[in-house]
């Protein structure tokens, strides 16, 4: 006991406990050395393996929660696209003068931009396989009506999903595009006709 106590006496104890620090930092020197909290540790780079698309292989969708519009309404729009490629979706729905088409633009056009740089699919060969309308959920708002009577009014909700497909060759357009009137060439009475004869001169 009494060799225990002049070891650890307190002028010997700071030798002591340096020179196990000393013992242990060679024994660690020697062997790994501890990484400082202050770097990253360097980890061996794996493969990155990306996760299939949820709708298939070859494909791609997006999806809009949410949309300010009645699921009524917006089907209508996305009823014409479906089938078509990815470009005569975007006519189309450029063509129409619906607040519907500008909906259904955006969200083609999205799913597109995720079948080219999520998946890897080349544009020209992509069309509408789905685009179907779901009902998302109303608010509900107060309606005044005559008498100090109050109802509820429903601001009504869609949720639109636009899925694209790589075909086995480029899609061809269907839509016609025609130039407009001051750009044409005018023959006879026919615009980008054959020319004809007036027969009242």
């Amino acid at each position: 006991m009494a060799a225990l106590a002049r070891m650890l006496a307190p002028s010997r104890l700071p030798r002591l406990v340096g020179g196990l620090w000393n013992r242990t930092a060679a024994s660690t020197a020697e062997s790994v050395p501890s990484p400082s909290p202050l770097q990253m540790v360097p980890q061996e780079e794996e493969e990155k393996v990306t996760s299939p698309s949820r709708v298939g292989e070859r494909a791609a969708f997006a999806v809009w929660k949410g949309a300010p519009i009645s699921p009524r309404k917006l089907n209508l729009v996305a009823a014409l696209v479906r089938g078509l490629g990815v470009e005569d979706a975007m006519i189309q729905c450029n063509l129409l003068p619906k607040k519907a088409a500008r909906m259904v633009e955006k969200v083609v056009q999205s799913a597109a931009s995720n079948a080219v740089h999520n998946h890897g699919l080349e544009k020209e060969k992509l069309f509408v396989k789905e685009a179907y309308v779901g009902k998302g959920i109303y608010l509900k708002r107060i309606s005044i009506h005559g008498r100090g009577r109050a109802g509820v009014m429903h601001k009504k909700r869609a949720n639109l999903t636009v899925v694209v497909k790589e075909a086995d060759e480029p899609q061809k357009l269907r839509v016609h595009l025609v130039k407009p009137a001051n750009e044409r060439k005018r023959k006879g009475f026919h615009w980008e006709g054959e020319a004809f004869e007036d027969p009242s001169a």
